[in-house]
């Protein structure tokens, strides 16, 4: 390799963006499986296999049935993630953002009328 190939190929490596090292915030679960990794794994201590079985309920969310939905029993599964502190669920077609301490709704995101706006955009 000559000098000039060299001092390019150290050249671009230098100008490309190094990947970010942040580490996620042991709170959060961003991700399915948790992180890129697919670790699975979190990190906080407080529920231990001797305490789990004494856990209490804190709380729960229905999720409604929509309307011209598949019939009752059909079931809704999804992953829940947390970023930032903030819980979003899939919930058929929307995104819901409980309180993670209380459960109650603070947010909700419709993807249909999301797509209808983004149809009569276009016209």
């Amino acid at each position: 390799m000559t000098w000039k190939a060299l001092a390019m190929a150290v050249a671009l490596i230098a100008a490309t963006p190094a990947q970010s090292t942040k580490r996620t915030p042991p709170s959060d679960w961003p991700a399915y499986n948790r992180d890129f990794a697919s670790t699975r794994y979190s990190p906080l201590t407080q529920i231990t296999p001797s305490n789990v079985a004494k856990l209490p309920v804190a709380w729960s969310y229905k999720m409604r049935a929509e309307p011209n939905s598949p019939p009752s029993g059909a079931m809704n599964e999804g992953t829940p993630m947390v970023v930032n502190g903030v819980a979003y669920l899939p919930a058929g077609n929307k995104v819901l953002a409980p309180d993670p301490d209380t459960g109650k709704e603070v947010w909700r995101y419709d993807l249909r009328s999301a797509a209808r706006n983004r149809i009569l955009a276009r016209r």
